[in-house]
Order: C-alpha cells, then sequence, then structure tokens
C-alpha cells in the first residue's frame, strides 16, 4: 500500500486526480470511499507521467501572501504596477482604450487580474513580483477587456496589436502559481 506516499482528499468526484503542492507533496483527490487498491494501481499506472509532473512542478515560483509580512515588499509592488500600468495605458490610449477608473491592487488566489463592466481593473498584487514582460502582459489583457469582454478573435486581435509577445508571457506565467 503506497498510502505514506500521498495525502488523499476524498471529494464528490466521479474520478481520480493526481497533483504536487508546493512543498512537493503527491494530492490525490478521489471519490468518497475510494478503494486504497484502486488509487494504488492508479498511481503504479500512471508513474511515469507522476514524476514528469513532479518535474514540472519543482521549476515552479510558489506565490504565498506570507511573502508581503514586510510592508516594503507590499508597497515596492504597488509602486511597480502602477507604474507599469501607466505605461500600457499610455499604449492602449493610442488604440482608444481608455479607463478613469483607479486600479485595483490586491491579493488574488486564482487570477492575475480581472476587468468589471464599468470599467474598472483589478490586478494581482502579485504581479509586482513578476518581470517587467509579464506584468505588461497581463495589463495589456485586462485593457483590451474593456472594449472586449470576451476572449473572441476580435479580443486576441487587439491583444497582438497592443502587447504583441503576450502568448510568449501567457506561457511562461504558467512557471509561478498563486497559493490560498
Amino acid at each position: 500500500m503506497l498510502t505514506d506516499f500521498y495525502h488523499l482528499q476524498p471529494s464528490n468526484r466521479k474520478s481520480i486526480t493526481a497533483s504536487y503542492n508546493a512543498q512537493g507533496d503527491l494530492i490525490i483527490k478521489a471519490p468518497l470511499g475510494y478503494p486504497t487498491d484502486k488509487i494504488d494501481q492508479f498511481l503504479a499506472k500512471n508513474s511515469g507521467a507522476l514524476w514528469h509532473l513532479k518535474q514540472k512542478t519543482q521549476k515552479k515560483t510558489y506565490f504565498k501572501k506570507e511573502i508581503f509580512k514586510e510592508s516594503f515588499k507590499k508597497f515596492q509592488a504597488i509602486k511597480i504596477i502602477q507604474e507599469r500600468f501607466a505605461v500600457m495605458h499610455q499604449k492602449a490610449i493610442l488604440l482608444d482604450i481608455k479607463t478613469n477608473q483607479p486600479i485595483i491592487i490586491k491579493i488574488m488566489t486564482s487570477r492575475w487580474g480581472s476587468c468589471k463592466n464599468n470599467g474598472v481593473i483589478c490586478l494581482n498584487l502579485f504581479l509586482g513580483l513578476l518581470p517587467i514582460p509579464l506584468i505588461d502582459a497581463v495589463i495589456a489583457h485586462e485593457l483590451c477587456h474593456l472594449r472586449e469582454m470576451n476572449h473572441s478573435k476580435r479580443f486576441y486581435a487587439l491583444l497582438d496589436i497592443l502587447y504583441p509577445s503576450h502568448r510568449q508571457c501567457d506561457q511562461d506565467l504558467r512557471q509561478y502559481v498563486l497559493c490560498r
């Protein structure tokens, strides 16, 4: 039995999934009452895929809100985001994309940014810890939502004009994980 090698999270799901947390622990989510021998079979059958998943997970950077216990880091992150927003907003204005609403910067655990119908853009405080091109890509994405509130072809055509390297930045952004 392999139960010493993973943490089981019973859930109301119909299938088994495996993932690694920030500490490198294997997390198995399985239906309530699922037999451990079936979980062991799943692990044996998928051992190669789990090894590759672990390698990918080890290369990721995990962000936890505790990083902002030192207030200077928080203020530094806010300053960087505000500066990058000003730069990207000036570029967006050339495409007739603008907002008069102040941006909101807060810690979010599931997204880098959001845009509301009323023109309010909310950005994740963790953005201030990322490389500048990734910050700019997220900001450009949210600014484009001021014109297109979906992910249609028109939205991506606009994003291609405002920030042509957004696709590579989207891939690079996957290296960073927001933790609850």
